[in-house]
Order: structure tokens, then sequence, then C-alpha cells
């Protein structure tokens, strides 16, 4: 394992590699092309491709022994203890529209654990990153999760199911969706997880919920790590520790205050 001063020198690493990568897609956001319609939601684009070639090459030779995962090329594997998790355009969706939402994530796991973890947003020139009992920052200042105590002022940060799911599955999210937003002081969905952690983790909003259930371990992975240096908890929707990267029964991230009342209103 690294020592505490080895991790704060690679955070510093990760950190200009993520606002490296920011400034190619902000250069670059006018050469976008689709390569792939991988389903009916998500697409692949030259840019994904080029971002994450600069981190990759990166961290191969900065950490040559390191196994990578990444969201396009999948795992090259060093039979390492040491893996990164990279999303290197998370929100393509929204880049391709010329919509400021999306990111850079680039993780360290150290035996399957997360280790660090920073998310950059080039265009408001956002960073949020962590080590593991080392705290929370964004922008280079320590943060730390709300006070709210009460449901009914707390505001919240869904992300609502889409047409992924089966029927049945849909309705049953939705009635979850209901129940909070009647209960809570105000709720706003958006199909950014990094986004909702990262604001969480800061106190902006008081808790996340993922309602779609099927989100991939390289876009909230950071989030996860954010909130809990931030001093938040999060389970899955049925207040469970997230074990083995399995998100599919949804994502609850709080400022602990209000955790156990929500789960509560999730429950049908």
């Amino acid at each position: 394992m690294m020592t505490t001063s080895e991790l704060k020198k690679t955070l510093s690493f990760t950190e200009n590699l993520a606002q490296k990568v920011g400034e190619y897609l902000l250069d670059n956001q006018k050469k976008v092309t689709v390569l792939n319609y991988k389903n009916r939601q998500d697409i692949l684009t030259n840019i994904d491709v080029g971002a994450e070639k600069i981190i990759i090459e990166a961290i191969e030779k900065k950490f040559p022994n390191h196994s990578i995962y990444s969201e396009e090329k999948g795992h090259i594997d060093k039979d390492s203890d040491y893996q990164w998790v990279l999303d290197p355009l998370d929100g393509t969706k929204y880049y391709v529209r010329d919509l400021p939402i999306y990111n850079t994530a680039i993780n360290l796991l150290y035996r399957g654990k997360s280790i660090l973890a920073v998310s950059y947003r080039p265009v408001e020139k956002q960073l949020y990153s962590a080590i593991k009992k080392g705290g929370f920052y964004y922008n280079g200042n320590r943060y730390t999760v709300s006070q709210t105590e009460d449901i009914y002022k707390s505001f919240l940060f869904v992300g609502l199911p889409n047409s992924q799911l089966e029927k049945n599955d849909y309705e049953r999210k939705m009635e979850q969706f209901k129940k909070v937003n009647w209960a809570s002081y105000r709720v706003r969905c958006l199909a950014d997880s990094m986004l909702g952690m990262g604001a969480t983790a800061r106190g902006a909003f008081d808790a996340f919920v993922d309602l779609y259930g099927k989100e991939k371990i390289w876009d909230v992975i950071a989030g996860i790590l954010f909130v809990t240096e931030a001093g938040g908890v999060v389970t899955d929707l049925n207040g469970d520790q997230i074990q083995n990267n399995d998100t599919s029964k949804g994502i609850l991230a709080t400022n602990g205050k209000i955790h156990n009342e929500l789960l509560s209103l999730l429950k049908l």
C-alpha cells in the first residue's frame, strides 16, 4: 500500500492529468464524431477514444506495473494490487450536444478498494478530489456534507429511471421518486451521478438518489469516495453496503442525517 506521502503525490499527478484531458475535451469539441451506438442510450465518439489514450499512456508511463480498467478499452491486466478505473468522458451524450454537463473521472483502487478519486469538469473548471482517510476537496478547498436534519428541508439530486428498465421496474421506481419528491424541499433531476455525488459531498445537495440501478462502476466509484470522505453515508436503496461494485440496487448517498428517513421513504 502506498504511504500517505506517495498517495498525495499520486493525487497531484491524477489531478493534473484530469485537467490535461479537460483541455483536450474543450479544444476538440467541434471535431467530435460518433463512432458507434453502444445501445439506445449510449454512444462512443472519437473524443472518448482520444481522451482515454491520453490517460492510459500517462498512467503506463508513471505506473507501468499497475492494472487499468477503462470504459472503452476494458481491462489491461498487470496482475497488480493497484487498478486504475477510468471514465475519460463521462457524459458523452451531453458533450456531443454542446451541453456543459460532462467530466473526466480517474480512480485508483488498492485490492479492490477505492483509495483515490478525481473528477474534473472543464467547462466550469470544477475539480473534485479525495484520497482514503484524507478528506474531500473541491477546487483545492476541503468540504464536508451538509448539516440538514429534516427531510422536508432537504435538497435532493435524483437520477431517474429510464427506458432501459422493464416496465414494471420503471413504474416501481417512479413511485419511489414520487415519495421523495413529495417529502423533500426540492428535487433536481439529471443523469449525471458524478455531479450529484460531488455536489452532495460539498454540501450543495443533502442527498443523491440513484433510481436507475444500472450505473456502471466507472460512473460512480469516484463519487462514492467523495461522499464518504466528506463525512457522508453511501448505501444501496435497501440500506446495505455496496459490494463488489454492484450498483443494481441503486445508490443512496447522503449527509448521514437524513439517510434512514430516505431509506424508509424508498421502501414500497
